[in-house]
């Protein structure tokens, strides 16, 4: 299952890449992709956000749920 996601994501990313419609946001696509194929990743960069206005980052909510925020950030947002 987890070799059939992986072709799958790496299939869908080069179909994206040669199409024209588009690209990851990574420094290195070789190296994401030689990444993910060897069973890891990559995210190449610091930090990821999403949601509205990019307020959530994975490096702020951490996988059991806890917030964990910079001393420099306004608690109050």
């Amino acid at each position: 299952l987890e070799l059939s996601l992986r072709d799958h994501i790496l299939e869908l990313e080069e179909k994206i890449f040669h199409g024209c419609l588009g690209a990851l946001q990574v420094k290195d696509r070789e190296a994401w992709r030689g990444t993910i194929m060897l069973r890891g990743y990559d995210k190449q960069a610091d930090y990821l956000s999403w949601g509205p206005s990019k307020q959530f980052r994975d490096d702020y909510h951490q996988p059991d749920g806890l917030l964990r925020l910079p001393h420099d950030i306004d608690k109050s947002e």
